[in-house]
């Protein structure tokens, strides 16, 4: 799915509507509210209160003052949008052509269900980036797994090109708390009672519709995610996780502008460069012969594997591969001990692999072209 886009307008366009007192206004007016100043654009303009799901950058700045150096249309929400909707959009706001317009920013991506993150952690890595990052949170769990530390987003890269597979439960989670914290503050502002809110379960099923089946299956067996109550069996969250490449700077060739997005991102491929590592329930033995009689490995090269084998939970793939790449004999390694890697200690038929992460990524981008 096409989960965020940034297009650039060029300074000679105009606003449509009302949109077209944003050319003159100060981002310090206090008789608009959605205004703020911006270190990069004159101003930027929240959207949302007039009907957009978009921010709206005006005025570029170059040499740190205010000039004509452009616009820029930030989409939101646009995994929910079919393309003709994300078109529409761009033609209420400004008085341009949307096809002709250059992105600055695309992010494609994908919802795998029932793959945890831990699994991507211990089986992927990126070609040709260099730089990985790992943000959680520790939680407590029983005494011997104290202070266990629960992964939520992986970085291969730094913004604004990157790659990011991330926990999508936890993060939508996350935004309906700080969601209703929102509606209550506003209400309270007002006058009003606090509203109403769905549960999270109905939160969910709405935000991501893979986990509807989970919920109501759960419901079914009058059991409730999260539970608390002791005596009762605690169904927990299903795992979604988004695998994500964000395209900022340097965008694709062949997605320079917004008619060449539609056209191309079907058939683009944009986790080309993630590898996923396949390992064996049960690693070779010291003593095991090929078919000739020899030993399959040496007693260095075997002792070396069952370290791997033994450290790759910690580790990671991604890391394991840079250590093995110290001397630049990386590929030659991983091609040698390639059946002592491991695989998911907590599930060993969870996984996906590299062609179906690709069709998964079309089916969704597909239902987009089509909306």
């Amino acid at each position: 799915m096409i989960d965020k886009i940034e297009v650039m307008v060029k300074p000679e366009t105009r606003f449509r509507g009302e949109l077209q007192e944003l050319h003159n206004v100060s981002p310090f007016d206090p008789c608009i509210q959605y205004l703020r100043p911006s270190k990069f654009y004159h101003l930027v303009a929240d959207l949302r209160p007039r009907g957009f799901d978009a921010l709206l950058h005006v005025g570029l700045k170059l040499g740190g003052r205010k000039s004509h150096g452009g616009h820029k249309i930030e989409l939101l929400e646009t995994g929910k949008k079919g393309m003709n909707a994300i078109h529409g959009t761009l033609e209420a706001i400004a008085d341009c052509d949307p096809r002709s317009c250059r992105v600055g920013r695309i992010d494609l991506a994908t919802d795998i269900s029932d793959v945890s993150l831990s699994w991507f952690r211990e089986h992927v890595y990126v070609q040709y980036k260099q730089f990985i990052a790992a943000h959680g949170k520790v939680q407590e769990f029983e005494y011997s797994e104290l202070g266990k530390k629960v992964y939520q987003t992986i970085y291969f890269g730094k913004r604004p090109s990157c790659i990011r597979i991330y926990d999508k439960v936890a993060e939508r989670t996350a935004y309906y708390e700080l969601w209703k914290r929102r509606q209550i503050r506003a209400a309270k502002k007002e006058g009003f009672d606090p509203p109403e809110f769905p549960t999270l379960q109905e939160w969910l099923s709405v935000e991501l519709p893979q986990t509807k089946s989970h919920f109501q299956a759960a419901q079914q067996l009058d059991l409730v995610p999260g539970c608390e109550d002791p005596e009762q069996e605690v169904i927990p969250f299903p795992v979604v996780t988004r695998v994500e490449n964000q395209f900022g700077g340097r965008v694709p060739e062949t997605m320079k502008t917004f008619a060449q997005v539609r056209q191309n991102v079907l058939e683009f491929n944009p986790f080309e460069r993630i590898k996923i590592v396949s390992g064996r329930l049960n690693p070779p033995g010291l003593y095991d012969r090929d078919s000739e009689g020899r030993y399959l490995y040496s007693v260095p090269e075997w002792f070396f594997g069952t370290c791997l084998r033994q450290n790759w939970d910690e580790w990671g793939a991604s890391q394991m591969r840079q250590m093995l790449n110290r001397d630049r004999n990386g590929k030659k390694y991983l091609a040698r001990l390639r059946p002592f890697f491991p695989v998911s200690t907590d599930n060993p038929c969870e996984g996906i692999a590299e062609l179906e992460l690709f069709e998964r990524y079309r089916d969704s981008v597909s239902r987009q072209l089509a909306a």
